[in-house]
């Protein structure tokens, strides 16, 4: 269902295309992109890359199309402070998102990722719909969503603009002190 989708979609426009690439088959090119779930899609142009995982629907289907639209078209919503911040990261942030598609903060995250990673190679975001994946939400101890991990380091609820970012530049520096009065 979710390549249809995506074969959808790339009917819309010539910058889309879509590479289907089996697990079993392709175990080594699903090893380097940290692939451990199906289906994983991969939204990506130049330097930029978001990874979905799970059948994008609900409010997340609004979202996975507002981050294709930012990878692919190069405009974000952020502010100029945020593109500031992420412009001098210097390594690479992984940061993930467990959602689910009845949960609009878990949308709002996966817009503002996205966003990042659009505007930042170093912002690293792999958004996973926790519902579609029970067994693997349960080893993450996931009780409630959604739940936001960057470099590690676990947090939970609404985020805003400003204060991911910085949560960011933190993991990126190596610092583990979390953004307080958010």
């Amino acid at each position: 269902d979710q390549l249809a989708l995506i074969r959808q979609f790339v009917r819309l426009s010539p910058l889309l295309s879509v590479t289907l690439y089996d697990l079993d088959r392709h175990a080594a090119r699903a090893q380097q992109l940290g692939v451990d779930l199906a289906p994983a899609t991969f939204i990506r142009s130049g330097r930029s890359q978001v990874q979905y995982v799970g059948m994008a629907s609900g409010t997340l289907l609004a979202a996975f199309m507002d981050a294709m639209s930012y990878v692919y078209v190069g405009r974000t919503p952020l502010d100029d402070a945020s593109r500031e911040v992420l412009a001098a990261l210097e390594r690479p942030v992984h940061v993930e998102i467990l959602g689910a598609p009845y949960d609009a903060v878990s949308g709002h995250l996966m817009r503002l990722t996205a966003a990042m990673a659009a505007e930042c190679r170093h912002v690293r975001p792999r958004i996973v719909d926790a519902t579609e994946y029970p067994l693997f939400a349960a080893r993450r101890q996931v009780t409630g969503v959604p739940v936001i991990v960057i470099e590690g380091q676990r947090f939970a609820g609404l985020w805003e603009e400003a204060d991911l970012v910085e949560q960011i530049r933190r993991a990126a520096a190596g610092e583990t002190e979390p953004v307080a009065d958010r």
